[in-house]
């Protein structure tokens, strides 16, 4: 849905077609951990939620969730 929505939104604003593909192939999460800008994007999404939403989250969720989200994030 988010691609799809950027896509839409980057075409109303027109982005060429070449450019819209990449970002919905980024947003989409392809080849995550082979491809260089699926994985920077990734990891930006993933020091974004540890600097900004980690505290929130760990008030509003059990011990156990918060290590899972912490092991994701970190792996």
């Amino acid at each position: 849905m988010h691609a799809e929505t950027a896509g839409n939104l980057l075409f109303e604003a027109g982005y060429e077609a070449e450019f819209i593909a990449k970002v919905k192939f980024l947003i989409r999460k392809k080849q995550l951990k082979t491809d260089l800008e699926t994985q920077t994007l990734e990891d930006v999404v993933c020091l974004v939620f540890l600097e900004n939403y980690l505290e929130e989250f760990t008030a509003k969720h059990d011990e156990e969730k918060v290590r899972d989200i912490l092991k994701k994030n970190l792996g």
